[in-house]
């Protein structure tokens, strides 16, 4: 009796360069949305607080790495139910942070290389050696956005209730994203309502 013959299974070479090419396409992404090309950068303050994870220095933007504050028009609710400006109290809480240390004669120092996809530095910064991008955390103005960096701050913050922590919120990344849909709806409203009264004219 001869046994059926069964077809040896073989790697499909066109899938593994696709597989391949895809996974290049990714490297290249995050390449373009992290730019390492530049050098290792310092930058002594006193700076301009622009948000809660963001300075400035002349036209230099700083963004501080590792977190994601509430967006500066952002809201968060308390656990009554109540809203309170959380973006704008993230961005006062850098502020003070800066203002404590420099009031104690420190300079708030900045370094990083990496560039984000907005041209901003993503930098960390420090004051008599405490960390500003850890503290923000710690004080519950900011998450972190790595699997490790920040956690145990993260952690001892949500412990505490301190800050955006003290209620509920949504992530910055969340309500960023629902803005853009928002105007991007806005936009389209706003192109339809044109297009309804140009077609209403009466052409002569």
């Amino acid at each position: 009796m001869t046994r059926p013959y069964r077809r040896r299974p073989t790697i499909s070479r066109p899938r593994d360069l696709l597989l391949t090419a895809g996974f290049l396409f990714l490297l290249i992404l995050v390449a373009a949305r992290l730019d390492p090309s530049g050098e290792d950068a310092s930058f002594s303050g006193p700076f301009r607080v622009i948000d809660g994870d963001t300075l400035a220095l002349g036209s230099e933007r700083l963004r501080l790495s590792g977190i994601d504050a509430p967006e500066i028009m952002q809201t968060c609710r308390r656990t009554d139910g109540s809203e309170w400006p959380c973006g704008r109290e993230a961005k006062d809480r850098l502020g003070a942070l800066m203002r404590d240390g420099q009031a104690r004669g420190a300079v708030p120092e900045c370094h990083g290389a990496a560039m984000d996809q907005y041209r901003r530095r993503l930098v960390t910064c420090t004051i008599n050696g405490d960390s500003l991008n850890g503290r923000m955390v710690r004080d519950g103005y900011a998450i972190g956005t790595g699997l490790l960096t920040f956690r145990r701050e993260q952690s001892l913050a949500e412990a505490e209730h301190v800050g955006i922590w003290s209620g509920t919120f949504e992530t910055p990344r969340a309500y960023r994203k629902r803005m853009d849909a928002a105007a991007e709806n806005k936009d389209m409203r706003d192109i339809w309502l044109k297009l309804k009264e140009m077609m209403a004219l009466h052409w002569l």
